[in-house]
């Protein structure tokens, strides 16, 4: 049953942020799929990224997927204010906005976006959620560690991910120094993103009443996103479970995620998912390609001038014979 109150009352919007590969799409996932009677409306980046079981999907229509449960998804392609707007005109207002931010955006960044005095009036920052790779944040270079830093500062809640991969001395380290760096901010461990979804909504009400903490330090110096940069390596022909493996196991340290949609030679007839944060890195069985054209579209991203096609190319075997 939604949650909402009066017709017109403000549809409160959550931003979920977080560094590259910390764990951000599979919390989105869950909240998705365990809305229990809430209607969100989740704004993305990617669609493919969400993986939306074919079976929760009502329909689809332009840059919107609804769902059974009554939640959406929608794209982020149009812009981040376009997107909010689309949703704010539907007949049927969700009773919360959530935004998944991108690995490399500066949530102040995405927090002075939404801070115009009229569209807090319909949809005010609730809070920010900042998911954190806590196996991994201690390997990362000095400019993906001031970028987390900022996204942790901005936070109203921090979820400490993938704890079960974490050392428990260098976990506990973590706690410790974010106490200090950022005292008043919620510290959750967890595991693959779980966590109750009523922990992740109403984060005002825990904040003395006060829609969205980063609106109080949009003065804070911006982050630039140049010192990022990522591209699409496309490729028709099938490729070898083993090549891929051997090509992210030798990328440079400052390729910080590669994620995309992979057409193996050992299993053509399916479409796959990969993964890949720093050296670990995972491939799943997506679905049959059906009426989709096979092939591999990989999405690689890295601090600027890391990595490039080329680099890429040069390490590319065809696979003969299909």
């Amino acid at each position: 049953m939604s949650m909402r109150g009066k017709k017109n009352s403000p549809v409160p919007i959550t931003l979920i942020t977080g560094f590259l590969g910390a764990g951000k799409t599979t919390l989105v996932n869950k909240m998705l799929h365990e809305a229990n009677g809430l209607r969100l409306a989740v704004l993305v980046n990617d669609f493919g990224a969400i993986n939306i079981d074919a079976e929760l999907i009502d329909g689809v229509a332009e840059d919107v997927v609804a769902l059974k449960n009554g939640c959406i998804c929608c794209s982020l392609t149009g812009g981040l204010l376009a997107a909010v707007g689309s949703v704010l005109r539907r007949p049927d207002l969700p009773d919360a906005i959530v935004i998944e931010g991108s690995g490399v955006s500066d949530p102040l960044e995405v927090a002075r976006a939404l801070s115009d005095p009229d569209l807090q009036i319909h949809a005010p920052l609730d809070g920010i959620v900042t998911v954190v790779d806590t196996a991994r944040a201690a390997e990362l270079d000095e400019e993906a560690a001031s970028l987390i830093e900022r996204q942790i500062l901005a936070a109203d809640l921090v979820l400490l991910n993938k704890a079960d991969l974490a050392d428990p001395e260098q976990l506990a380290a973590m706690e410790n120094r974010l106490a200090i760096e950022a005292p008043g901010v919620r510290l959750v461990r967890c595991a693959n993103a779980d966590v109750p979804l009523a922990l992740l909504l109403g984060l005002a009400r825990t904040n003395d009443g006060k829609y969205g903490k980063a609106l109080r330090f949009l003065e804070c110096s911006a982050v630039a996103d140049e010192a990022f940069e990522s591209f699409v390596y496309e490729q028709p022909e099938p490729i070898e479970t083993e090549w891929l493996y051997d090509l992210l196991s030798h990328l440079p340290d400052r390729v910080y995620r590669v994620k995309g949609v992979v057409y193996l030679a050992e299993r053509p007839q399916m479409r796959c998912i990969l993964q890949a944060t720093g050296r670990r890195a995972s491939i799943t069985i997506d679905r049959p390609w059906t009426d989709e054209r096979p092939g591999n579209r990989i999405v690689f991203v890295a601090a600027k001038g890391t990595i490039n096609a080329s680099y890429v190319e040069t390490r590319y075997r065809r696979v003969p014979g299909l």
